[in-house]
C-alpha cells in the first residue's frame, strides 16, 4: 500500500484529483471499503484541507484506488 500527503483539488462523486506536498498530481477511485463516503470529500476540497491518502494501484485503470483519506492535524 501508498501513502501520500496533500490537498484534494476536484472532486466527482466517489473519485478525486490530489495534488501532493512535492506538487505531483494524482487520480483516486474511493474504494468501497474506504474509511469515508464519497459525500465526505467535497468538504475536504473546499476547505483545502491536508489529507494523508493509503492507496493501492487499481489494475486496468488510470487511477489509484484510496482506501484511506484521514485529514492532517496542523499545529
Amino acid at each position: 500500500m501508498h501513502c501520500v500527503a496533500g490537498v484534494i483539488t476536484i472532486v466527482q462523486e466517489g473519485r478525486f484529483r490530489f495534488v501532493s506536498h512535492d506538487g505531483r498530481p494524482l487520480h483516486f477511485l474511493l474504494s468501497a471499503s474506504a474509511n469515508v463516503e464519497p459525500q465526505d470529500l467535497p468538504p475536504l476540497q473546499r476547505q483545502d484541507v491536508p489529507v494523508r491518502v493509503l492507496w493501492d494501484d487499481a489494475p486496468g485503470m488510470i487511477a489509484g484506488l484510496a482506501h484511506d483519506v484521514t485529514p492532517l492535524r496542523t499545529c
